[in-house]
């Protein structure tokens, strides 16, 4: 009889000891999952919202798929109507929170103010239209192909909206990307990048 005493209240001891553990982890979550939590929303936002995929498959092979075991423990909700994506350790530690805005794409909202980010996307949009209506724009300069690129043969290109682009080349084992926005005006291109990377890593 003593010895199950003892067994209930360990036990009672550890449920207590994890419900507390879970509220402190809940209210002040650590850099590492909140990271965790906002990598995870803006990953399936963006797969769901503008590449139309599946979010239990999104969650299953791009986010959890590395093997990073925090990752694995990361449960998303998306709310469809008012495009938001919201991400987190078992469902609610981390507070990852991404929405997808019109003509701007998906962000990542980690101070969970939604408004500004909407703000900032009508504010954008209303910009970039402003300009297409009222500045003159001399004809694009052509961005030369690929295969013309001081690149080895192997490299695979993929070139994305204002300069963004990945470059792929398993020969020398290197992914190189670039994420900064230039305007399609002032005519950048990726290859000068490429090359300068692959002369700095001889």
């Amino acid at each position: 009889m003593k010895i199950i005493k003892i067994l209930l209240g360990t036990i009672v001891a550890m449920a207590l000891g994890l419900l507390a553990l879970g509220f402190v982890l809940w209210v002040k979550p650590p850099d590492i999952l909140r990271v965790g939590a906002n990598y995870s929303a803006k990953i399936v936002c963006s797969n769901v919202f503008l590449a139309g995929r599946d979010p239990d498959e999104v969650l299953r092979t791009d986010v959890q798929a590395p093997g990073v075991a925090i990752l694995r423990l990361m449960r998303v909700s998306v709310d469809r109507e008012r495009r938001v994506v919201r991400a987190g350790l078992l469902g609610f530690i981390g507070d990852g929170l991404a929405v997808s805005r019109p003509a701007v794409g998906c962000a990542a909202v980690p101070d969970g103010n939604l408004e500004f980010a909407a703000h900032v996307s009508s504010v954008t949009a209303r910009v970039d239209a402003d300009v297409a209506a009222t500045e003159p724009r001399a004809p694009a300069a052509p961005v030369p192909a690929p295969a013309s690129a001081p690149a080895p043969a192997d490299c695979f290109w993929m070139e994305g909206h204002d300069g963004q682009s990945i470059a792929v080349i398993p020969s020398r084992e290197l992914v190189i990307v670039r994420l900064g926005l230039t305007p399609v005006r002032d005519h950048y291109q990726p290859q000068p990048l490429v090359a300068a990377v692959l002369q700095a890593a001889r």
